[in-house]
């Protein structure tokens, strides 16, 4: 690990606390898949060392809101926004404690559930083979977009869109936020979509008592979770998330966060609106929205042909946000990978320090780590030999340094 400036954090202590940890999902941080994540002890760490209780910490690219939940958690307030709509649903339901009274109606929808598998199936024990039979409703031809019988099975999608519309019933906000992050999170396990990181559609056999046996195994455990979670959270801190693009983040007070601490997009490395693209037709978000507007995006720089330069604009904006909203005394810390574009290896740590230097930031610590050198820390198909993951830690710079 190499050192930059004065330490503010210990880069022994840290690696202690996040290195080979056994557990990274307790709680909530399992709701809903989301690649190349940060463990939740990262944020854990930063947020117990630089704010006090009852601080704001903001995740600009929030991601499935990992850092929220670990905010409420430490009896912090949150914020957090994503442009992926799919992010912002999931950040919202593992970081909005339920009561007993909304998880109890969480109980009472499933219920409509186990009806609606039991006319599916043909009686109430999914474990045996009935006469069965599709029940009325087929609202397939509400999701506007080409191929859909291409990327699920004629019966599945059904299905779904009549647990959506049941979703859709629920009038607590809280609730149909927690039941449709439920549904958000299986629909790539049910459709013909590879896997969560391969966009590519393949024959998995899915039968209709797959989807159920899939949606109310993940719903229960959702449940039981969420019980600890409310339980865990310090009752005087809430967290609030939002669908919206950081470059354009008017609704945050100036000087308001002590600490932002985010992994933003790393640059020609992952696209986020493609792998949840189905999630999103489904949902009936604005995919092209995404697309176009996802920073750091593989389509950017490897469709696109887009230049390194880009990402660098937009960061630099999304910087004089930070520096608009961020306290006197108060840190940015970002988690950022090295990147290749155009076949050109750029550093996690140049990039950040070109922003930093435009946006009016000093950077008072940087470490790295080499990617191929940890196991949870970033998914693997993402990495590259010789890339580093880089920990930056940055205050706001005076009027008066140079």
């Amino acid at each position: 690990m190499n050192v930059r400036k004065d330490s503010i954090v210990d880069q022994e202590d840290f690696k202690r606390a996040i290195f080979d940890v056994d557990d990274t999902s307790y709680l909530t941080h399992n709701y809903h898949p989301w690649a190349a994540k940060f463990i939740p002890q990262i944020p854990r760490y930063f947020i117990e060392k630089l704010t006090r209780k009852g601080d704001t910490v903001y995740d600009p690219f929030c991601g499935s809101g990992t850092t929220l939940v670990e905010a409420l958690l430490l009896g912090r307030n949150a914020f957090g926004n994503d442009i992926n709509y799919i992010a912002a649903l999931a950040s919202k339901a593992k970081a909005t404690p339920l009561s007993p009274a909304q998880l109890g109606r969480v109980v009472a929808w499933k219920k409509g559930v186990l009806s609606l598998q039991g006319r599916w199936l043909g009686g109430q024990n999914h474990g045996e083979h009935g006469a069965g039979g599709r029940p009325a409703g087929d609202y397939t031809g509400e999701i506007r977009f080409d191929n859909k019988f291409h990327w699920f099975d004629k019966d599945v999608l059904v299905l779904l869109m009549q647990i959506k519309r049941s979703i859709e019933a629920v009038d607590d906000p809280a609730v149909k936020t927690f039941l449709l992050a439920a549904f958000s999170s299986i629909v790539v396990r049910v459709s013909r979509q590879e896997s969560e990181t391969r966009y590519a559609a393949i024959d998995k056999k899915i039968e209709i008592r797959d989807v159920f046996d899939i949606f109310l195994k993940k719903l229960d455990d959702m449940i039981e979770r969420m019980r600890q979670f409310a339980a865990a959270v310090d009752g005087g801190s809430r967290a609030e998330v939002c669908q919206a693009d950081t470059r354009e983040m008017p609704s945050i007070p100036d000087a308001s966060v002590q600490l932002v601490l985010t992994s933003p997009p790393y640059a020609n490395t992952y696209d986020y609106y493609l792998y949840h693209k189905l999630r999103m037709f489904l949902l009936g978000y604005d995919v092209y929205n995404v697309r176009v507007n996802e920073i750091g995006s593989r389509n950017r720089y490897s469709s696109q042909k887009q230049d390194i330069g880009t990402f660098v604009d937009d960061m630099a904006t999304c910087f004089g946000v930070f520096r608009r909203v961020i306290k006197a005394d108060g840190h940015v810390v970002v988690v950022i990978g090295d990147s290749i574009v155009a076949k050109k290896h750029h550093s996690g740590l140049a990039l950040i320090e070109e922003v930093a230097s435009r946006a009016g930031f000093a950077i008072l610590q940087a470490f790295s780590y080499k990617l191929d050198d940890i196991s949870k820390l970033f998914n693997k198909r993402f990495r590259q030999k010789g890339k580093e993951e880089w920990v930056i830690i940055l205050s706001k710079q005076s009027q008066n340094e140079p």
